[in-house]
Order: C-alpha cells, then structure tokens, then sequence
C-alpha cells in the first residue's frame, strides 16, 4: 500500500487596495483594522451574542507599496461614515423621523456619487459629488427656508415626497457652503503663517445666475 502525500499548492491573494492577485510572500503585508459591527446579532435561542457599535478586528493582506495608501483609504472611509451619521440625525431632528425613508437616503448617497435620478433613470451630472460634511453645511444655510416650506407648503408633512423638496432646497445652498468652507480653511491657513487673520463666517456670496441645482462650482 502507498500513502498519498497531500501537496498543498500556494494559493495567490487579493490585494484588499489594487485588487490585484499575488503570491503571500515578502511583498504582501498585513494591515489590521478596527471596524464596528452594523447591528446586532442573535443565536437560535433568541439569546444577544454580538451587539451593535462592538468593535471587532479585520487583518488584511495587502502590498507593502499599497499599505500606506490603504491605511489612508479606510481612515477618510471612516470619516465618510462619521459624516454620513451625523447628517442622518440632522435631517431625522429636521423631519420629526425614526428612520429616513430609503429612496431618500439612495437620493443622498446618489447626489455623493455625483448621479441625479431623472425619470426613473440613475444620471451622471458631476465627477464628483459633494461630501457628506458639504451636504450637512449646506441643509445649515438652508434651514429657515426649509421649515418655513414645511410649514406652509407641505403642510408639515415627512413623507418621502416632501424630503425629496427639501434635499432640493438643501442642493440649492452647496455652492454656498462650498465657499465658506473655502474660505475658512484659507484664513485658517493664513493664521498658520502667523498673519493676523480673523476667521469671518458671514462672507459675500453671490450666486451664478444658473440652474439652482448646479454644483460645479467645487467639483
């Protein structure tokens, strides 16, 4: 009787930034990262054996040339989330909402995307879209405008139609919010070099007499 030696064969990897497939040799590294878990988790019983917000621990394989730019990737990803929450609890105060309704939210992250939906059809109207931050910015400059809208065109309603008019009011104000935050990081730039610079919120802004939902200003 002979024995079978089972050979295993080196199975290349993905590269988690490039995507890219190679051996897990001296030019992969391991890069671990933090995340946390979306929601909660239940065994058969009923009984909770993972809760929402826990952070768990993800290794990822990755080039050593690729590390510093993944590394960077999941940092402004994390960032986008924090951003993304923020303005969730913003418009959910905003519309007296438990949960913003999904085509609204597909509306936000489209507008991110730098998409428009128009007839049904998921558009391409800008490289790219404004940040989350931007969008947060803008809804500020915007919100007497909404609640008074709300309040005496759309009878104070939250339904889906009504967020969509006031998402609209709120693209209205990004080239707005773009500016400001311009020029906030340019005087803060300038106190930096020591000139002595006073950061002014209220700034002229004079809009360009074009479709109120152009944002090609920043982009």
């Amino acid at each position: 009787m002979y024995s079978k030696e089972v050979i295993k064969l080196a199975r290349p990897v993905k590269c988690k930034y490039c995507n890219e497939f190679s051996m897990l040799d001296d030019s992969m590294t391991i890069v671990e990262t933090q995340h946390k878990y979306a929601k909660d988790k239940f065994d058969p019983d009923g009984k909770k054996i993972r809760k929402k917000g826990e952070t768990y621990s993800k290794k990822n394989k990755v080039h050593k040339k690729c590390a510093t730019l993944f590394q960077k990737k999941v940092e402004d990803t994390k960032i986008e989330n924090e951003n993304w929450d923020v303005l969730c609890k913003y418009i959910e105060k905003l519309h007296d909402l438990t949960v913003i309704p999904k085509s609204n939210i597909t509306r936000l992250k489209d507008l991110r995307a730098g998409f428009e939906t128009k007839n049904g059809e998921r558009i391409r109207k800008w490289r790219t879209g404004p940040d989350f931050s931007l969008m947060l910015d803008a809804y500020v400059l915007s919100e007497l405008t909404i609640r008074n809208s709300l309040k005496n065109k759309l009878d104070g309603s939250n339904d889906v139609k009504s967020i969509n008019y006031c998402i609209s009011i709120m693209i209205g104000k990004l080239n707005e919010a773009f500016v400001r935050r311009r020029n906030r990081e340019r005087q803060v730039q300038e106190q930096k070099l020591n000139k002595e610079v006073t950061i002014i919120e209220e700034i002229s802004y004079t809009p360009k007499k074009t479709n109120s939902n152009d944002i090609s200003d920043f982009l």
